[in-house]
């Protein structure tokens, strides 16, 4: 391997550090300094913050796994327990560092911790006793203001997904049900991934006035990355055969930010050469972001078996390891910027073409011929649809063959249906009996203390209680009755191609992935028409019977160009 390559593999502490975005305040690597306090204030919140994602897995995961499990196990997935133990996350290797408009501090934190959790999938019991969890977590603290309370808001979110790892229990820790075990790790991962990877953010406005500075200061990207599977040497065989001659399926998971791309697998053989189609644009947003890449076996009835997997290697330094042989690893740890791997066992070495494309404006009205792409952003601000069409809903952006979705929603009949399963059954059971004997929402709710909302879905259920529609200005309908405030953004990066086929597409989805309304806009009358600013689009979605939804779409196209990565 050429000496170049080599620290951007182990992520060299000392040029990580020469490479951090602006000077470098208050470096601090012991439990005594900076940090400690920030442990003692995670001693002190653990108990709040496990509350949060007790609620967090009952609302999101569980409707996650069920989605994507097969038809006869669709509506039998339950939380049976879940508590996360008492040790409390450590963090360490504080950095801080200035930014245009205030502070930025990255800290590395581990846990490592017995867990109770207990799920029934169906028949089926799913348990996990441990729970291993590291990765660098981003604050960023700005904008700073002159008068009280000084700071805007408050922005958190991890430039990578976390490295997390499981013990399992009972059933589900044998070789019987390897696909569910699959199936929870990779909804987890995916809930993370929408909720704090880049560009997703959890902020936490301070200051009056603070969303819309937030709103213009939105994190755009940098750019596009593109990564193209080129051939593998030497991989271990993963299927048991009695020929000499080996005989896996590989095949390529790669993973940046919030976005995964899975290669094609190439059939029996352990030196795959894939075709030079099998490409994936990756939008970034920060070139420390770190492109991670596994190597799997794919089995038809079987879980896919583990192969190895690279280093993780940064953005910024992805160019210099093009084509180049990069070794596979049993196993790959991060501990702060640095990356603890296992001495190479022989798993064999990975071949990638990397390509930077800049992002440009779009100055003149005809779409230029020499560009190698575009990308098109779509961001989502708010949904108009019927308030009985479904319980959560998804929007995805379709152009060509390529997709992106946004994260699942819970409607206001989704957030009450949750809300009934989580009450006391007895009580639910008198609203239904005192609304077949006629008494109104006030008396159930003094007599039976719960939530007016929930009593009033209840009666609602029944056929008992007919609620006022709700204004859906500035786009009046008959069908649109419900307002969600949405704030998705959704990124393709569509080839030359895919502009002159046509259209954009856009669905309002369900969990079961039923296409509730859809609606199309044409790429090339609008690409001529779009100005430097973002312009609001209200697109109206038509689905089955005369159902209407109106959708509230930011759009944004703009030109890829191969280039060298800005500074």
């Amino acid at each position: 391997m050429p000496e170049s390559v080599k620290p951007c593999l182990l992520h060299s502490r000392t040029q990580a550090a020469n490479r951090a975005d602006g000077p470098v305040k208050d470096p601090v690597d012991s439990q005594a300094g900076a940090s400690g306090w920030i442990n003692a204030l995670m001693e002190r919140l653990w108990p709040n913050v496990c509350q949060a994602v007790v609620n967090m897995v009952k609302e999101e995961v569980a409707p996650a796994i069920q989605e994507q499990l097969p038809a006869w196990l669709a509506g039998h997935v339950r939380i049976d327990r879940f508590h996360l133990g008492r040790a409390v996350p450590s963090v360490h290797n504080l950095r801080c560092h200035d930014t245009e408009q205030g502070l930025r501090i990255e800290v590395h934190f581990d846990f490592d911790s017995g867990v109770d959790v207990a799920m029934s999938v169906g028949p089926i019991q799913v348990g996990i006793s441990k729970l291993k969890a590291m990765g660098n977590a981003v604050l960023e603290v700005g904008p700073l203001l002159e008068e009280i309370p000084v700071i805007g808001a408050i922005d958190f979110h991890l430039k990578d997904p976390p490295h997390l790892e499981y013990e399992f229990l009972g059933i589900a820790r044998g070789a019987e049900l390897p696909v569910l075990k699959n199936l929870v790790r990779q909804t987890i991962d995916g809930i993370i991934a929408r909720e704090v990877v880049l560009p997703n953010r959890i902020v936490v406005p301070i200051a009056e006035g603070a969303e819309a500075m937030l709103h213009d200061r939105e994190k755009a990207p940098l750019g596009v990355l593109r990564v193209r599977a080129v051939s593998a040497d030497n991989l271990k065989d993963s299927d048991f055969n009695m020929s000499p001659a080996k005989r896996s399926d590989p095949y390529l998971r790669a993973k940046l930010g919030d976005q995964v791309w899975t290669s094609s697998a190439v059939k029996g053989t352990c030196e795959p050469k894939w075709p030079s189609s099998d490409v994936h644009d990756f939008v970034v947003y920060d070139r420390a972001q770190a492109l991670a890449v596994e190597v799997l076996d794919y089995d038809f009835l079987n879980s896919d078996d583990y192969m190895g997997c690279i280093a993780p290697i940064e953005v910024q330094d992805l160019l210099g390891a093009s084509e180049q042989e990069l070794p596979l690893f049993e196993k790959v740890e991060h501990v702060g910027r640095n990356a603890n791997i296992t001495e190479d066992p022989g798993k064999g070495k990975l071949r990638l073409h990397f390509t930077w494309l800049n992002s440009l404006r779009l100055q003149s009205p005809s779409m230029p011929d020499d560009l190698d792409g575009y990308l098109l952003t779509a961001s989502i601000r708010k949904v108009m649809m019927p308030a009985r069409l479904a319980k959560s809903v998804q929007v995805c952006l379709k152009v060509g063959c390529l997709d992106a979705h946004s994260r699942f929603m819970r409607t206001p009949a989704g957030k009450a249906d949750a809300a009934i399963k989580g009450a006391d059954k007895t009580l639910v059971g008198v609203v239904h009996r005192g609304g077949r004997m006629g008494l109104g929402t006030e008396e159930l709710v003094k007599l039976t203390h719960l939530d007016r909302e929930i009593v009033e879905h209840i009666l609602e259920k029944d056929g008992r209680l007919k609620k006022a529609k709700a204004s859906s200005a500035p786009l009046d309908g008959e069908e649109v009755d419900v307002v969600l405030d949405f704030d998705a953004r959704l990124r393709v990066a569509p080839k030359q191609k895919h502009l002159e086929d046509g259209a954009a597409e856009l669905r309002l989805m369900s969990r079961g992935k039923k296409v509730l309304a859809s609606g199309s806009l044409d790429l090339k009358e609008m690409g001529t028409s779009w100005p430097a600013c973002e312009p609001k689009v209200w697109l109206e979605l038509k689905g089955s019977h005369g159902v209407v939804c109106k959708m509230e779409v930011h759009l944004n196209l703009a030109g890829l160009k191969a280039g060298e990565l800005p500074n």
